[in-house]
């Protein structure tokens, strides 16, 4: 994908969803993604799928952020990514999330569902699709361009 059509979705979204491993480390269209996301003022959340810290050049970006450890067995680990999107889109990230919520405080239209932007290397497509897929079956606008563009395509 164009580095300048991915750094606007990028814009365009919530926040950005950074699969982390020993191939994104290598990757310079992720380093990109995630730069374009700093710079951008978005949040980042970073989900490892290996025990694998992340490059010189990342750890600028993630190196203070908290990650979600996800390679055994990941249903637990996609949940607390739901949960911090929904956060991140709420204005509350970062913030103690164990008080109640009103029950007379609005439900979330889908409408307004987060958008988030999925990066990933080529190598970990396959664990992306299933965050992808996750994220979308729990009402998540998630963009992941190996999925999304060939989507955009055929509508």
């Amino acid at each position: 994908m164009n580095t300048r059509i991915a750094s606007s979705l990028v814009f365009a979204t919530s926040a950005l969803v950074l699969v982390l491993s020993e191939a994104a480390n290598q990757s310079q269209y992720v380093l990109n993604h995630v730069g374009s996301a700093a710079r951008a003022g978005k949040e980042i959340l970073v989900i490892r799928v290996r025990g694998v810290m992340p490059s010189e050049d990342l750890q600028r970006f993630v190196g203070s952020l908290d990650w979600i450890d996800a390679w055994d067995p990941p249903d637990e680990q996609f949940e607390q990514l739901c949960e911090a999107i929904e956060s991140v889109y709420s204005g509350t990230y970062g913030e103690d999330l164990t008080s109640p919520r009103p029950e007379d405080a609005p439900a979330e239209e889908e409408a307004s569902a987060p958008l988030v932007f999925l990066s990933a290397r080529s190598d970990d497509y396959g664990y992306a699709e299933e965050v992808h897929r996750f994220l979308t079956d729990s009402g998540v606008k998630a963009f992941f361009s190996h999925v999304s563009l060939p989507e955009l395509g055929s509508s």
